[in-house]
């Protein structure tokens, strides 16, 4: 559709909409901004023509005015350089935080003024709303002048002190002839007399006697006025090596070689790098005559061979032959391992391995004391009665035991 069949129809629509009858004349002129057609005189008449000509020019007045009043804001304004693309409405949420209030879409500030009330401090004065400082510069005059005219410094003593002269030679304190010392501060004099000194009780400085402690020189020590000194003084000693020592000058050295001596384990020891310990075991593998235990000794009362049964009797703390048919004599404790007289001392052993091929074959795994002659052994159960009933060890073969004498012991009825 172009421009000018727009424009009859807005024209049309606007008569219609004014009640205004549409006449079959269209020719005229267009309003100032041609937006509007404006017909010439038709037969509606003068005064409806005017009036409706002057509808039209307000319209166009006012589509002109909001056409100008109208920014392209996809192009960029300058100065500002506002451009619409850089304004995205992302639906952010926004609140009110403290002093703040959100009446729709518009902030306000709801701080109130609390009327708090001020007042100028120490060197300092308000005037109005506005706190100034009221302390003095003062120059070497004023400073003076001000010293001179204030009671609180001593004024009037201030000519007299300035009289003194240069007190950056002379000091403020020009002598003391007419103080005592009690009129210091801390000094508390009380009774003082002839040799007392001043001594400091923690608070004050107080009149005490002096001590006057002396002291003397000990053993090795002098007294020079109030220095001690040493006097201990090198004799010049001699000194010399003894065995397995060297002196050098001053210094003792130790001379002991080791000699690389080697040693070896011995029955019942074994050796293990340079430590010995036991390494005693049970052997069955002896000949006659030998046996495999931990040897001991012990003085016999009575002559014993090799392989006798031993009790132990208190009364004299001997060993003697042990026989079966005695409760007295029968707590076998030992076995003689070889032949000793009377009152002489004696190995014997309280366990272990022994051979004797001269004994009488064993019959049986248990061996017995024997009931009928001392220091022997049998294979039989004692069944006399008064017999007693003694375990002495175990046979391993017809003529070698272990011996172990049994703590129990039994007696036949």
């Amino acid at each position: 559709m172009d421009k000018n069949a727009i424009r009859n129809i807005l024209t049309i629509m606007i008569v219609v909409f004014l009640g205004l009858p549409v006449s079959a004349e269209v020719l005229g002129t267009y309003t100032t901004n041609e937006y509007f057609y404006l017909p010439a005189y038709g037969e509606f008449g003068e005064e409806a023509f005017d009036e409706y000509n002057l509808y039209m020019q307000k319209a166009d007045t006012q589509i002109q005015a909001n056409k100008e009043a109208i920014v392209d804001w996809t192009v960029d304004q300058d100065p500002l350089k506002i451009h619409a693309n850089n304004y995205v409405d992302n639906d952010t949420t926004y609140t009110a935080g403290t002093g703040m209030q959100l009446d729709g879409n518009t902030f306000k500030c709801t701080v109130t003024d609390t009327n708090t009330t001020y007042s100028a401090g120490t060197g300092l004065s308000l005037t109005g709303t506005t706190f100034s400082s009221t302390i003095t510069q003062y120059t070497d005059n004023l400073a003076i002048s001000a010293i001179k005219n204030d009671n609180a410094w001593n004024a009037s003593n201030w000519d007299t002190a300035y009289g003194w002269g240069d007190h950056s030679t002379k000091g403020y304190l020009t002598g003391i002839t007419n103080e005592n010392i009690e009129n210091l501060k801390n000094v508390s004099i009380s009774s003082a007399t002839s040799g007392q000194v001043l001594k400091y009780n923690g608070t004050n400085w107080i009149n005490s006697t002096d001590k006057d402690t002396t002291y003397s020189a000990g053993t090795g020590m002098s007294l020079s006025g109030t220095t001690f000194d040493c006097n201990v003084v090198d004799t010049n000693t001699t000194y010399s090596a003894g065995t397995g020592m060297q002196l050098d000058g001053t210094t003792f050295n130790c001379t002991v070689v080791d000699t690389n001596t080697t040693y070896t384990a011995g029955d019942g020891l074994k050796l293990t790098g340079t430590q010995f310990s036991l390494d005693f075991k049970y052997d069955p593998s002896i000949a006659s005559g030998e046996y495999s235990g931990i040897p001991d000794t012990g003085i016999v009362g009575e002559t014993v061979i090799f392989g006798d049964l031993l009790y132990f009797k208190w009364s004299d703390k001997k060993y003697y032959k042990a026989k079966a048919d005695d409760s007295t004599t029968a707590e076998v404790v030992a076995m003689a391992v070889e032949a000793k007289s009377a009152n002489n001392s004696c190995v014997i052993i309280r366990q272990g391995y022994v051979r004797n091929d001269s004994w009488s074959a064993f019959t049986d795994s248990i061996v017995y004391l024997s009931t009928a002659t001392a220091g022997k052994m049998q294979s039989s159960v004692p069944d006399s009665s008064g017999d007693q009933i003694k375990r002495v060890g175990q046979a391993v073969d017809s003529k070698i035991i272990f011996f172990n004498p049994s703590q129990d012991i039994g007696e036949v009825k």
